[in-house]
């Protein structure tokens, strides 16, 4: 019994089926536009939006943990928190470091105002769509003029 047939190709031409070669352009083109996608993200701002928004919470983090057993967030600022190793050193002193190329700031509401216990965190330099999708992500964001500001009060 025999498990294959052979073909019944009178002219014994060899290649490949159009249907094989249809599988192997649509599994090309696949890959392709998946790999294109890859790479285009980190251009169209999500990515850097993703980024900030991390470093954000890390920031907000270290100056909670930063505040504790002081009155309130007075003095506080991007350098301390890196001085004291609360923040990774890539922070610095918050200049020119996020996403865009802009720089971090973090400071007491107190140094504008009276209020020792708010802690504002801003993100300066972002492009306008990129600030409004990234105030979008927190209901405690406002974005002006290319700046994030993000308001959090003690509890």
């Amino acid at each position: 019994m025999k498990l294959f047939k052979k073909r019944n190709n009178p002219n014994n031409q060899k290649g490949f089926t159009l249907m094989e070669l249809a599988v192997v352009v649509a599994v090309i083109g696949g890959l392709g536009t998946w790999a294109l996608v890859d790479i285009i993200a980190p251009f169209n701002g999500k990515e850097n939006v993703s980024i900030a928004g991390r470093d954000v919470a890390t920031l907000v983090s270290a100056s909670q943990d930063w505040s504790e057993g002081k009155v309130g967030y007075t003095g506080i600022n991007v350098t301390k928190l890196t001085d004291e190793g609360r923040i990774d050193t890539r922070f610095s002193t918050g200049t020119s470091v996020n996403p865009w190329g802009g720089d971090y700031t973090v400071a007491s509401k107190a140094s504008s105002g009276l209020d020792l216990y708010t802690l504002l965190v801003g993100v300066t330099g972002v492009p306008t769509d990129s600030c409004t999708r990234l105030a979008d992500k927190s209901p405690q964001a406002k974005c002006s003029s290319g700046t994030v500001t993000y308001t959090i009060q003690a509890i």
